[in-house]
């Protein structure tokens, strides 16, 4: 037969345990005799299988009698939408109700995973969580997963940078980095003067210290200057053992050492003779390198003890 076309059509549906109406609407035929309609299902609506579900009527007109025709369905758990967009946190801060933040169109528990308190590396990190409708006769449990944008930390850096005194050995200086929970960074590369060999030398170092960052951290540096200043150099020189009057002085006495060549200038030279008594010697150390090494003095105590007399007696001639 031909399609009715422009005709009113009744579309109810009967889906609820008792076979209660649960929405209906009023369609008209298309060129094809066809009404098609959106049905908002009452709140009796529920899931099952229904032998006469949809009743789709048409009441009739002038060249058609009325009819009426049922059809099977079934209604189905409805799936919760989800809406989730952690917000971004930089590396260190814990997962929190700022990240683990999912709603749902309807109550229910959210279990996510990772678990709050989770700390998570720098980059895009895939979370997930399952939601668990309060009803579970309409509706369906859901996983669904979301990214968050974890930045990377920026560490603490620190260099010492105290003057120093030339010693003739390299002077190296300490640089630190520390990320999260005091964790120790490396490596952290110093340079001096824009070389990574520490100085020997007397003089000013720009000094930066570098740290090029991980996976988690950002890269970080610091600056500073270092001054090495001229040595004192330590002269070695115990009290001389005590020698008697009369005794002239020596390298024996005389045998004061330094860390570094010079020469040695003292204010009692080798050949003086010191009265008896306790007596100061004194030395003056001049260094051959006057760049790196100050002048440097000391003082020795000697015990200088008086001298036994040598008594000579010529035989006096005889007497009468």
């Amino acid at each position: 037969g031909q399609p009715v076309v422009g005709e009113a059509v009744s579309i109810d549906t009967y889906l609820s345990p008792d076979g209660a109406a649960t929405g209906g609407a009023t369609a008209t035929t298309d060129a094809n005799g066809r009404a098609d309609a959106l049905i908002q299902l009452s709140s009796n609506a529920a899931p099952g299988a229904y032998s006469n579900g949809i009743r789709a009527s048409f009441q009739g007109n002038s060249l058609y009698r009325s009819s009426s025709a049922s059809t099977a369905t079934a209604v189905v758990r409805g799936t919760p939408a989800i809406a989730w967009s952690p917000a971004a946190i930089i590396h260190g801060t814990t997962l929190g109700p700022q990240q683990l933040n999912a709603t749902a169109n309807t109550s229910g528990t959210y279990s996510y995973t990772p678990a709050a308190g989770t700390m998570l590396s720098a980059g895009p990190q895939t979370l997930s969580v399952t939601f668990t409708p309060d009803d579970t006769t309409n509706w369906e449990p859901v996983t669904t997963t979301a990214t968050i944008h974890v930045d990377k930390a920026t560490p603490l850096i620190w260099m010492f940078t105290s003057n120093r005194f030339y010693d003739g050995s390299r002077q190296i200086t300490e640089a630190w980095v520390s990320g999260i929970g005091d964790e120790s960074l490396t490596p952290v590369v110093v340079t001096y003067n824009g070389s990574t060999t520490a100085p020997t030398n007397v003089g000013s170092y720009a000094l930066v210290a570098t740290y090029d960052g991980s996976l988690n951290y950002q890269a970080v540096s610091t600056t500073g200057t270092m001054t090495i200043l001229q040595g004192t150099p330590w002269l070695t020189w115990a009290d001389p053992a005590p020698i008697a009057y009369g005794t002239p002085l020596t390298a024996t006495q005389l045998n004061a050492t330094a860390p570094t060549p010079g020469r040695f200038f003292y204010a009692q030279p080798a050949g003086t003779v010191l009265p008896a008594g306790t007596q100061t010697l004194n030395v003056l150390f001049i260094p051959d390198d006057w760049t790196n090494w100050m002048s440097s003095s000391k003082s020795v105590t000697l015990t200088v003890t008086k001298a036994a007399p040598s008594i000579t007696w010529v035989p006096p001639a005889d007497v009468t």
